[in-house]
């Protein structure tokens, strides 16, 4: 008679993954009134060698969802930059991945940096006509970034 022996077994999932830190393009600027694509890309995204079903990313604006994409390692985002409402807006790019109970979650940001070229070019001049030899003054004005 050995006696009585309690054994207790415990099973446990073990999540092999791979998910890096999304990158948001282009990370230059974007020209004002030029139709612009913002894409958020995560260069590793798996679980267990393939891309997992439970994942999530987004990008968002000031609280404001753009875009999402489901199951995908990115999403892109087309629009037409104004440089007077857009210059300067932070964008958010947020990845959710889903590992059995526990949600990892990782993100970036960038400062959106709008470019105009010149418009609302004025030139002005302080009188029509002009002896030879005389000397003028032209006024030019123009708003644009830079």
């Amino acid at each position: 008679n050995y006696g009585d022996i309690n054994q207790t077994y415990t099973r446990n999932v073990i999540y092999v993954y791979e998910f890096s830190t999304p990158v948001i393009y282009p990370v230059s600027e974007v020209l004002s009134d030029h139709l612009e694509k913002i894409v958020c890309n995560i260069s590793s995204l798996k679980v267990r060698g393939s891309v997992p079903s439970h994942s999530n990313i987004s990008l968002s604006r000031d609280g404001n969802i753009l875009n999402s994409s489901h199951g995908k390692p990115s999403v892109e985002y087309n629009f037409v930059p104004n440089v007077e409402q857009d210059d300067g807006a932070e964008i958010l790019c947020e990845a959710n991945l889903l590992l059995g109970s526990q949600v990892l979650r990782k993100n970036a940001n960038q400062t959106l940096k709008v470019v105009a070229s010149p418009y609302n070019v004025s030139i002005l001049a302080t009188h029509v006509t002009y002896k030879v030899d005389a000397k003028i003054m032209v006024t030019c004005n123009a708003k644009g970034k830079p």
